[in-house]
């Protein structure tokens, strides 16, 4: 929402207003996703690398942005995939671990170092998954691809017609896998658009929707039905949820936010329907009738729906953790996660984590919970779990404590294009350290 006020917020988190992160943002959970077959093996990505667990919460494990492969700052679109493996769709394309987090590997085929936009696993198959890739040469165009085989190889399908000039998301009908959805932005003036395949992406019906700038996300799926689909709108002035019984050719509005929608799930049977922000806390329905009521005041950042429960990430700084589960619908949300709970993940140093993660731990752990020392020992501590090939529980962290601040504009001047990876805003390409920098420079830091 809001796009160049997300900007400037952006900018102003870089510029270390208060607890930042090691990337210069301030610490902080925006996507959770449960492993298909082992509920208990949980994927947090945060703006600080990505979070694990394996006994269902009850520990967590950090791993560094450099070991999945970020290029500066950004968020990538993680899938958890049918057989343990997790993909994450990076700007510098897609990176697969098969080790619950130790490991990176960038799979076979085009999209694996492509930009990629934006991954979603099949429901029905989920060894199966797509990804919505952009490329640049000869021009802009958007090109989904598959893969068939838990990630490892990925072909393409076929491309976003050309008037497309902003793609988003992508998505697959969990019955019937043959019909995809994406959506994204076309035409001038430009408007919001949702493309709809009957062929499992060769060719694309698109759908203008009439929100004009406003960003549409393809939210999900419905699990029975494949022609109910819902699209969440990032909106300029308030954000909005959509929804089409015929496949896209008609929506209407089905919930209002008073600021930020950030969470959407689906419950496993897809009878109920919970949204959310941290404007206007946690609403829910049934989707017979979508009349949204209102369940708790808790503001969630991203929301997922399990048998386990409704999944929430949160903004730590008032809701006092990052990650929590209700199992009422969103009434109550217990703490599942948060930052002083976090330890490195042991591996061996010939992994991809293991090798690049332990130097970066003390900065991450200072700016976490605020004590240098303790984050020095949890290393050191980690390092010999490593030496003994041992991956059992780490110590624990130190208590919370007032966090460091930091500056991420000295980060731009040092190295032009890590400080912000904007959403694909034809606008504003080329543009992100200029403009930043030009912020950096107006207020002095």
């Amino acid at each position: 929402m809001r796009r160049l006020a997300a900007t400037a917020l952006a900018l102003a988190a870089l510029a270390g207003a208060g607890a930042a992160a090691a990337n210069g943002r301030f610490p902080a959970a925006g996507q959770i996703v449960v492993d298909p077959l082992d509920p208990a093996h949980l994927s947090v990505r945060a703006t600080y690398g990505l979070v694990v667990s394996s006994d269902a919460g009850g520990s967590w494990r950090w791993v560094c942005e450099q070991s999945i492969g970020y290029q500066g700052v950004e968020d990538p679109s993680l899938g958890a995939l049918g057989q343990g493996a997790l993909v994450a769709g990076l700007s510098s394309g897609l990176r697969v671990t098969r080790d619950r987090g130790c490991s990176f590997a960038t799979p076979a085929g085009a999209a694996a170092t492509s930009r990629i936009v934006d991954v979603a696993v099949e429901r029905a198959d989920p060894t199966h998954a797509v990804a919505l890739a952009v490329t640049y040469v000869p021009a802009r165009a958007y090109a989904v691809h598959e893969t068939l085989d838990d990630g490892a190889t990925w072909t393409a399908l076929g491309t976003l017609p050309a008037e497309v000039s902003l793609g988003v998301t992508v998505d697959v009908a969990p019955s019937a896998p043959s019909r995809l959805y994406a959506s994204g932005s076309a035409g001038t003036p430009v408007d919001g658009v949702l493309l709809r395949s009957d062929d499992r992406g060769a060719h694309f019906t698109s759908f203008p929707l009439g929100i004009g700038g406003d960003r549409p996300f393809v939210a999900a799926v419905d699990p029975h039905d494949p022609d109910r689909v819902y699209v969440r709108v990032d909106g300029d002035v308030t954000d909005a949820l959509l929804v089409s019984d015929d496949g896209g050719a008609h929506v209407r509005e089905a919930f209002r936010a008073k600021g930020r929608l950030l969470g959407f799930a689906l419950s496993p049977s897809g009878a109920r329907v919970a949204v959310g922000g941290p404007d206007d806390g946690i609403w829910v329905a049934s989707t017979s009738d979508l009349a949204f009521a209102q369940a708790g005041a808790f503001g969630p950042t991203c929301l997922a729906w399990t048998a386990a429960g409704l999944y929430a990430c949160a903004d730590e700084s008032t809701a006092q953790f990052s990650v929590g589960l209700s199992t009422d619908e969103g009434r109550t949300v217990a703490p599942l996660y948060r930052q002083s709970d976090l330890a490195p993940l042991a591996c061996a140093a010939s992994t991809t984590t293991g090798a690049s993660c332990p130097a970066f731990w003390p900065a991450v752990h200072q700016t976490l919970v605020g004590d240098a020392g303790a984050a020095l020992d949890a290393s050191r501590d980690a390092d010999d779990e490593r030496a003994d090939a041992d991956a059992g529980p780490a110590p624990a962290p130190a208590p919370r404590a007032e966090a460091a601040s930091g500056s991420g504009c000295a980060l731009a001047r040092e190295a032009p294009g890590s400080l912000l990876a904007l959403a694909e805003w034809p606008a504003l390409e080329g543009l992100e350290d200029s403009l930043a920098l030009k912020w950096c420079s107006t207020f002095g830091v």
